[in-house]
């Protein structure tokens, strides 16, 4: 039996590479402009005529990408099915695949397979792609196969003083702009592997933040080990100190903690907003004289309307686990390098961090139900003209205490 012959008697489906054959067959029988397909919006019916819109290539790719997903889910007896509905294509750094449980259906069944969709998937990209599962609503999540990266505008900028602009989440309703409230959230640690986004979300939180808040009611310490990442934040007129060594790292966070101190013996009043920034966290674990100090700090500060905002690569228990316990309320977790650094990373099991494609994926973990995310891309040049337009547009502050000055 030849292609057309399989195509008219509604073989249900075919491997990626038997489609060149199969194209040709159609277009000899004169089916040009359409192509035969199994629709998912009609599944009983097997493989129909349906009009391809060459305009939009995505269309077709999603589909048939649809379409490989449903056949490992039948073949393992899965009880779910993705419907052409309920699929989201923000046009970012990811596709999801909404799933329409069955009655019958089991969660894990679905994780078991996590492998075989990851192959089928790969397989039909031809290269790798790794699919996670995402629940409430339940869906099968992958990178986009034509990655775009949603960069930082003035729309993004929060409404309000005190407000930090992180990225956008997608559902069915469409894009949400994601914020860090420093009005409810006491501290946020940001984790991810190199290529994960991670300093890039760091700059654009603090940046959008700056953006927002007078320099009279926010001053910001930062500790940068590697003298590096937020080095080109050091013009903000927010800024109340830098320490790019052991020595001085150790003496901010100390004044910190002094503040703090200070704040509790003076009772309640209307403090300035303190926020303590460190791009790496693994540097600081290994200082006995600031472990315990960052500690209190991280305990009492929200009160006292001081906050720490932590990164780190190396999620590991060893080393957010010495500090955070459960300080760190907000948690923005790239792509990691295991399954149990994203556990500990994110507080929670079965996240899978470590499938996020990087780029700026991000799951945002500030509640019960985690948020996947896409974080702005800002490049260099980008941050450098941030950093100029905050500068003019704000007035310098006094620095924190003489002894950091």
């Amino acid at each position: 039996m030849n292609h057309m012959d399989q195509i008219l008697t509604g073989r249900r489906y075919y491997l990626p590479e038997e489609w060149p054959a199969v194209e040709t067959a159609a277009a000899q029988a004169g089916l040009n402009g359409t192509r035969m397909r199994f629709d998912l919006a009609h599944p009983d019916e097997g493989w129909r005529r349906v009009t391809v819109d060459r305009r939009n290539p995505m269309t077709e790719q999603i589909t048939g990408e649809a379409f490989v997903l449903n056949r490992i889910l039948q073949e393992h007896k899965i009880a779910a099915s993705i419907d052409v509905h309920d699929i989201i294509n923000p046009g970012r750094g990811v596709l999801i695949y909404g799933l329409t449980p069955k009655p019958g259906l089991r969660i894990a069944a679905i994780e078991s397979r996590l492998r075989e969709l990851t192959e089928a998937i790969s397989t039909y990209r031809q290269q790798r792609t790794p699919v996670r599962l995402r629940h409430t609503p339940l869906a099968l999540e992958v990178p986009h196969p034509d990655q775009s990266p949603l960069h930082f505008t003035d729309a993004a900028l929060p409404a309000k003083p005190h407000v930090a602009a992180i990225g956008q989440s997608f559902d069915y309703n469409g894009a949400h702009n994601e914020t860090v409230d420093f009005n409810r959230t006491a501290h946020v640690l940001i984790a991810g592997t190199t290529g994960s986004g991670k300093s890039t979300l760091l700059n654009s939180l603090i940046l959008s933040l700056c953006h927002v808040t007078d320099p009279a009611d926010l001053r910001i310490i930062l500790v940068d080990l590697k003298n590096e990442d937020l080095v080109p934040l050091m013009p903000l007129p927010h800024m109340a100190y830098f320490a790019a060594d052991a020595e001085r790292a150790e003496r901010a966070i100390g004044n910190v903690w002094e503040e703090k101190n200070r704040r509790v013996e003076s009772g309640r009043q209307r403090y300035q907003r303190l926020v303590l920034v460190i791009d790496e966290l693994a540097e600081l674990t290994h200082m006995t004289d600031i472990a315990k100090p960052l500690a209190s700090i991280l305990a009492i500060g929200r009160s006292k309307r001081i906050h720490v905002i932590a990164a780190t690569q190396k999620p590991t228990a060893a080393i957010v686990g010495s500090v955070a316990k459960g300080n760190f309320t907000n948690r923005l977790v790239g792509r990691v390098l295991s399954a149990e650094d994203s556990r500990t990373a994110t507080g929670q099991s079965q996240l899978r961090c470590e499938l996020l494609p990087g780029n700026g994926s991000f799951l945002r973990i500030d509640g019960p139900d985690p948020v996947r995310l896409q974080g702005f891309f800002m490049d260099a040049d980008e941050v450098d003209r941030r950093v100029e337009r905050i500068a003019a547009q704000w007035t310098r502050q006094q620095p924190l205490t003489e002894e950091v000055n």
